[in-house]
């Protein structure tokens, strides 16, 4: 019913004002409605002059900037004035108004410099006044982004361990995340951190799971009781993980030496059941996790390198080198794989640095498996 009335409204949005407009949409985007594309289409164009007139509160605008972002809605012109509007008025975005907004930038791929650079300086001043909900979102978009203008993960930070205990599991995780992409380590945060996650590991989910530990390998925080908890609910929950995050958390318990009982060999099979999902970096950190913890599988390490050669296009040159440092870490050896890494190899050289040709040498050399030209 709500895809005819979408359609149907459509017909008529020349007519509406920005409230109106968004309205419409954030029902669209809260009932996820299917709508039809040339509805959603007629949507975003009516957005533009919309947003141009402006009128709305600025709730409104958090809300449109949300559903765009839940809809996909992708028309860069609409994209455009919505990135505009906001610099003008996030100012007066209230801490709740402000995180969707940010949410929306970083789902939507905005990255207009003068959105951000107010983004980031409004996160900033508005820490203090956030919920636990908003600074995860703050946080987890600014990282989306890579980008932390005006200071605002250090003042996300600052605030975020005296309310540790209102985050859910995923605000949580997706704190961790940011601040790991960020390098951003603070003993207190992560110590009430651990305390939390310990007692409500159960109600963690798999993507939780996998972002949490990532980011304590990541930031080389040591927790090697959490690790055992956290990864004991993982094992319960294996058959609900996505390819990539067993491809996260693999490499995180390879990254802090903890080879955790059956858990590491166990995502190691359930990632070779899941190659044909598997991207680049996913058959990357696989691999490189399997040399780390000496897991010598001649079978699982067969699947990743038949799916790695049909993906060594899309791989990075890191990559490269780290699947046949694998391989040669554990004194194994796939001739097809090598030959077809070397060969890639060799067409993209300029692109390694200084310790990934080391690295690409040193795998090849014992194995006397060169490729052309290497």
């Amino acid at each position: 019913a709500m895809g005819c009335i979408a359609e149907r409204a459509s017909l008529r949005l020349d007519t509406c004002n920005l409230l109106d407009i968004s309205r419409l949409a954030w029902a669209l985007a809260s009932l996820a409605v299917e709508a039809p594309a040339v509805s959603l289409a007629v949507l975003a164009r009516s957005a533009v002059p919309a947003l141009a007139a402006g009128g709305a509160p600025p709730q409104a605008l958090a809300n449109l900037a949300w559903s765009f972002a839940k809809l996909y809605v992708g028309d860069r012109e609409a994209q455009r004035a919505l990135a505009e509007k906001g610099t003008e008025e996030l100012r007066s975005f209230n801490p709740q108004d402000l995180a969707s907004f940010a949410w929306a930038a970083a789902s939507l791929r905005l990255r207009e410099l003068q959105l951000l650079a107010r983004l980031g300086g409004e996160a900033a001043a508005q820490a203090g006044r956030c919920g636990p909900q908003d600074l995860s979102q703050l946080a987890w978009s600014f990282a989306t982004l890579k980008m932390d203008p005006g200071g605002a993960m250090a003042a996300i930070l600052k605030v975020a361990g005296a309310k540790v205990c209102g985050f859910s599991p995923q605000g949580l995780a997706n704190t961790a995340w940011a601040l790991a992409t960020f390098a951003l380590d603070d003993a207190a945060f992560f110590r009430a951190l651990s305390q939390k996650a310990s007692v409500e590991a159960g109600s963690f989910q798999p993507q939780d799971l996998s972002q949490l530990m990532w980011a304590y390998a990541t930031l080389g925080v040591d927790h090697p009781a959490l690790f055992r908890v956290l990864g004991s609910t993982a094992m319960q929950k294996l058959r609900s993980f996505q390819p990539q995050d067993l491809s996260g958390l693999l490499w995180a318990l390879a990254t802090q030496g903890a080879d955790d009982g059956r858990l590491p060999r166990a995502l190691a099979e359930r990632a070779a059941d899941s190659a044909v999902c598997l991207q680049p970096q996913d058959i990357c950190n696989v691999l490189w996790a399997m040399a780390g913890l000496g897991m010598t599988d001649h079978q699982i390490m067969h699947t990743m390198g038949t799916k790695a050669i049909g993906q060594l296009k899309d791989c990075a040159a890191q990559g490269l080198s780290i699947i046949v440092w694998a391989y040669s870490s554990l004194g194994m050896v796939d001739r097809p794989l090598f030959r077809a890494v070397g060969e890639e190899a060799h067409s993209r050289l300029a692109e390694f640095s200084t310790q990934e040709l080391s690295n690409l040498a040193w795998a090849f050399a014992p194995l006397r498996a060169r490729g052309r030209g290497l």
